[in-house]
């Protein structure tokens, strides 16, 4: 899904990162809620659909900011983000918003013209990661500036971009702002990884990368199991669940209540949450990042990397190929065993895409544009 390019040095890793995430969305969306809900009649689909959407989102903003580029003019690198992704975001804004008013039997939910519009321009409607992207390219390079002006000013945007996290939740949804606030934090750890990149080449040993690799996928998994409790988001009901009601332990809840600042409390501001939830992400991301390192010297990984180069495209035809499969699989065939429907969606959906995005978009320009596929003999990334 990313549109970033990865010029001067190559890391081939980053393109093998951003092909498994594109194949963890296809996965995402194969867990159906519709016409059958697997995320709340099966446990584990719920958990996997839970996980898949944990990770899958900071890896995409990783790449990202890692394969930033910007060259010092504003202008012609704001219309190559606009022909990449704000075009396609809105010619399939408007494809979404005609298939949501038609209100058919294989849409999840319909909507009147005026709803679908307003979901749209002001919270990006079901393509939001575009807008959020968007967003944020129009400010990196400010930011990119400013990590590579002093320490100074690397420390200052660091803390900002903490603290913009942190209060998420006071900040308005309005133009995906808070999604952008939400994921930033992984798109500055890409621009400042690239950066310390470019300037040294450690190697590590593959013991070490294997012992890497372990603990943060172990630690990162634990804190997205612990994360999930509702007791983080200060739910009274969740702690007497836990613990009982009459616990000595809601002495701790109690402290964590009290406020920190006027209307503001560590449980009210989710201050606990979001910061086991985004440690936890990180270790994620970095647990993939390593075991990607391992194997990228030993294998050729060529789908990959062909999922990569066609993540956004992929992206944007996906939901609509499924709609095919689930009715295919659910609908026709009627199977009601979850893990069959989903390796059923999962493997039909994303042959579907690749092809589509591979072999038949880029031979018209019209669609080459509506997708953001650059003209022939541009590096497509």
């Amino acid at each position: 899904m990313s549109t970033a390019n990865c010029i001067g040095k190559r890391y081939d890793e980053m393109d093998i990162m951003r092909g498994v995430a594109i194949l963890m969305v296809l996965l995402y969306h194969s867990i159906l809620v519709y016409p059958i809900n697997l995320v709340e009649t099966n446990s584990a689909c719920g958990f996997l659909h839970a996980f898949l959407f944990s990770v899958e989102m900071p890896v995409f903003f990783f790449v990202s900011g890692f394969c930033l580029v910007y060259k010092g003019k504003y202008l012609p690198y704001l219309g190559k983000k606009s022909l990449r992704i704000l075009i396609p975001h809105i010619i399939f804004g408007v494809l979404d918003i005609i298939v949501r008013i038609a209100g058919a039997s294989f849409v999840s939910s319909s909507s009147g013209l005026g709803d679908s519009i307003i979901d749209f321009l002001l919270y990006g409607g079901s393509d939001w990661y575009l807008l959020s992207l968007f967003i944020m390219m129009l400010i990196a390079p400010a930011i990119y500036k400013l990590v590579r002006l002093n320490k100074l000013a690397k420390i200052m945007v660091i803390a900002c971009v903490i603290l913009l996290y942190l209060f998420q939740n006071k900040i308005p949804g309005y133009f995906s702002v808070r999604n952008v606030v939400v994921y930033l934090p992984f798109f500055l750890a890409g621009i400042l990884f690239r950066l310390r990149k470019d300037s040294s080449d450690n190697s590590v040993s593959l013991l070490k990368r294997f012992a890497m690799f372990f603990v943060f996928l172990i630690t990162g998994i634990g804190l997205f199991i612990v994360m999930r409790w509702e007791g983080w988001n200060g739910q009274p009901e969740a702690w007497n669940l836990l613990f009982g009601a009459d616990s000595s332990i809601h002495a701790i809840r109690e402290t964590l209540a009290c406020e920190i600042w006027p209307g503001l409390d560590i449980l009210r501001i989710k201050l606990i949450y979001l910061t086991g939830t985004i440690l936890g992400q990180f270790l994620l991301v970095s647990a993939l990042y390593q075991i990607v390192i391992i194997t990228a010297a030993r294998f050729k990984n060529w789908f990959l990397r062909e999922c990569s180069r066609y993540s956004l495209q992929m992206y944007l035809f996906d939901g609509y190929l499924l709609v095919l499969t689930r009715v295919l699989i659910v609908s026709i065939a009627g199977v009601t065993n979850a893990w069959v429907i989903i390796a059923f969606n999962f493997v039909i959906d994303t042959a579907g895409v690749f092809l589509i995005s591979k072999y038949i978009l880029g031979k018209w320009r019209v669609l080459r544009i509506m997708t953001g596929i650059p003209d022939r003999g541009d590096n497509i990334k």
